[in-house]
């Protein structure tokens, strides 16, 4: 879309219908006043603007168009900013359908938009695409990028004031550094967020106490703090406006708690509860149910249970009506070589392997072919496991997925000393040492 100043945008739709300057004018605008509008030497008003837009209409509505004094009002700047806006928001388009994601097509819009936003002087925009790239890259897994991207966005946030868009970056980064496995700035930065938004009573507080709520609930079961886990939980239950969907996960973060401490009948109770919410729970949490549940009975010794509960999760996991998510699978596969279904597990965990392919989750491919490589090395199967092994590292280095680096020289130093090559062992050990 061209970018025209107020004069050249009147004169262009003058001429594309074939429209003199004389028969723009009446009482109160001259044919003179629009030669000077049109060569920029006179300012356009509202009342200016809304007489020409009226005479242009005369012949634009009879093509079905309609041109508003607001339209030609724009600045430059304006008709920047919306063409920003209109990129922006087909960038979210872009990256929604893992299936169909086009990178050159997203880099290319994603370069208009910042040469706009770069030559119109544009900082909120700028900011605004500093936020897109940050959760392209939380989407496709780069998240010591997001992170760079978020801090960004959150430096002119931070400049305006804007408290409640802070709060949620803050968020934001709390997620990206657990996932990065930096659990202390994950708690610093969810703190940061809840006592933001409390301090300055932002629009979104209440969103933002419970996000923080549930994460504090992840981090605190991660580090194997389930005390200070279950606390969060109390008080996320005390806490009014949380969503029903978010207090089902809540409560399964509770009944894996209980497990843990091997409460076990607690924990179960909790689990058939959920399961019992079927028709309420969303279907990748109710396939989680039956997963966790399942991971019950292998504590329990309860085989024949753990299976079927497996199996319940495979179910629906398989009837979901968008493809099944190939984190789940990867679980599922996981519980099935626990329980020592090895076939089964083998088969589920080549369709996660084919659902991370088809939807570029390269980390989470990363993650299962170095799983798959352990399950081989276990069985004797060397070749099958160097194989899986070489695969993984080419997306390592390809994507630069570097935090899978260090297991991935693990998995090959292992897999080398079972196979008695210990100079290749060495070596693996070697660049885990200088990395």
């Amino acid at each position: 879309m061209e970018i025209m100043s107020i004069g050249e945008k009147i004169k262009t739709l003058r001429k594309k219908i074939g429209v003199r300057q004389d028969q723009l004018t009446d009482d109160l605008i001259t044919r003179s006043l629009i030669s000077m509008i049109e060569s920029g030497k006179r300012n356009l008003n509202k009342k200016t603007a809304t007489i020409i837009a009226n005479k242009l209409n005369v012949y634009y509505e009879n093509m079905g168009e309609e041109i508003t004094a607001d339209y030609l009002l724009e600045t430059e700047e304006i008709q920047a900013s919306n063409i920003i806006d209109s990129n922006i928001e087909e960038l979210y388009v872009i990256i929604k359908d893992r299936k169909k994601f086009q990178e050159q097509r997203l880099n290319a819009v994603l370069k208009i938009a910042k040469e706009l936003a770069l030559e119109w002087e544009l900082p909120n925009k700028t900011a605004e695409i500093n936020f897109f790239e940050a959760e392209y890259d939380y989407e496709f897994e780069k998240y010591s990028r997001a992170i760079m991207n978020y801090f960004s966005a959150l430096e002119y946030r931070v400049g305006c004031r804007e408290h409640d868009f802070v709060a949620e970056i803050y968020i934001k980064l709390s997620r990206c550094y657990y996932e990065l496995g930096q659990l202390q700035e994950a708690i610093k930065y969810n703190y940061k967020a809840s006592n933001i938004a409390l301090e300055h009573n932002t629009n979104n507080a209440k969103k933002i106490e419970i996000k923080s709520l549930v994460n504090n609930i992840i981090y605190y079961t991660k580090t194997n703090m389930l005390d200070m886990s279950l606390l969060s939980i109390v008080k996320i239950k005390k806490t009014a406006g949380v969503p029903q969907d978010s207090l089902f996960r809540v409560a399964l973060y509770e009944a894996n708690a209980y497990r843990e401490l091997k409460n076990y009948e607690k924990a179960q109770k909790i689990y058939n509860k959920l399961l019992c919410k079927e028709d309420k729970l969303k279907p990748e949490l109710f396939a989680y149910v039956h997963l966790e549940l399942s991971k019950l009975f292998t504590c329990t010794c309860e085989t024949e249970k753990a299976l079927q509960s497996c199996n319940d999760a495979l179910t629906a996991c398989e009837k979901m009506e968008e493809d099944e998510p190939a984190d789940l699978l990867f679980e599922i596969a996981k519980q099935y070589f626990e329980i020592d279904k090895y076939e089964i597990a083998l088969s589920v965990l080549a369709k996660a392997q084919k659902n991370a392919e088809d939807t570029s989750r390269f980390k989470d491919l990363c993650d299962i072919l170095v799983y798959r490589a352990e399950v081989h090395k276990k069985r004797g199967e060397f070749q099958k496991s160097e194989l899986d092994l070489l695969k993984a590292e080419k997306i390592v280095c390809k994507h630069n997925i570097m935090l899978d680096l260090y297991k991935l020289y693990a998995s090959y130093s292992e897999l080398y000393f079972e196979m008695g090559n210990f100079t290749k062992c060495k070596a693996y050990l070697e660049k885990i040492r200088k990395h």
